[in-house]
């Protein structure tokens, strides 16, 4: 993981500046304006609950929690899917945090694991929400 792309919301601040600084154009007043990409992200950075001390989500897996977000508040399911080790376990554990602290539903909820993943989940899950009972 690169430091670029690593947010640990707890401090409400990604771990690199979202705002690159750069000299204003000359003849302009004032500090260079954010760009539409920086301010999505600022957005989304928003609705992401707090995550434990040392734990970071990567830019990735911030709009993956974001796009969730808006189905969950439209009432609208969806399937999260891509390559294997881009971080959907720790997206939807996220979502569930969200889920939780915003929208106060606190489940049930049931996910269907395979059987060779349920205690990777369990501890993934204790890491990352250690507020979340689980039940095996």
């Amino acid at each position: 993981m690169t430091q670029e792309d690593s947010f640990n919301t707890a401090e409400g601040l990604p771990a690199t500046p979202i705002f690159a600084a750069s000299a204003a154009a000359p003849g302009s007043m004032g500090p260079p304006q954010p760009t539409a990409a920086q301010l999505l992200l600022q957005q989304q950075l928003q609705l992401i609950p707090d995550l434990p001390a040392g734990l970071a989500l990567k830019r990735h897996q911030v709009s993956g929690v974001a796009w969730a977000h808006r189905l969950y508040g439209c009432m609208m399911n969806g399937i999260l899917a891509d390559d294997m080790g881009l971080g959907k376990t720790i997206q939807a554990i996220c979502i569930m945090k969200m889920v939780l602290s915003e929208f106060q539903d606190a489940g049930p909820h049931l996910i269907v694991v395979p059987t060779s993943t349920i205690y990777n989940w369990q501890r993934e899950i204790e890491r990352w929400a250690p507020e979340v009972r689980v039940a095996v």
